[in-house]
């Protein structure tokens, strides 16, 4: 999972595994051709180092910042989700008692909201089919 802190000029992006383990070092880049390019690049490089066929980027729909790179993700194929700024919010609060919000910490707590909305739409999911085929299960 890859978390992306959009600006209006400037990105900060961080990977984890499912873990929560931080994979490469954290990539800034810009809001521009180059700066896309940059991040590409980047992905693949930690697609590559970590043996992964994909990733699943997530990111705040700050403003209209977050379109181009999305135009972007789409071209090269790259899934990518859009987070409620207050799951993340809230998912910051729980991983870090720092009360301000900074650039290099948004993207690994993107990552961390993103996992635990998953999980949840999992767990709804399955419980869903469970009642769903309650009849069929129980013989």
């Amino acid at each position: 999972m890859i978390g992306i802190d959009i600006a209006k000029h400037h990105h900060v992006a961080r990977a984890q595994d499912y873990r929560g383990i931080e994979l490469g070092a954290t990539c800034f880049f810009d809001n521009t051709k180059e700066g896309f390019r940059t991040f590409i690049n980047w992905i693949n490089q930690i697609k590559e180092s970590c043996e992964m066929e994909s990733v699943i980027t997530g990111m705040e729909p700050t403003g209209h910042y977050w379109l181009n790179l999305a135009h972007i993700l789409k071209e090269e194929q790259i899934k990518f989700v859009t987070v409620n700024p207050l799951h993340v919010k809230h998912s910051k609060e729980l991983d870090d008692i720092s009360p301000t919000k900074n650039d290099v910490s948004l993207p690994g707590s993107l990552c961390t909201g993103y996992d635990r909305l998953l999980l949840s739409l999992i767990w709804r999911e399955m419980t869903l089919y469970r009642h769903c085929h309650k009849d069929s299960l129980s013989d």
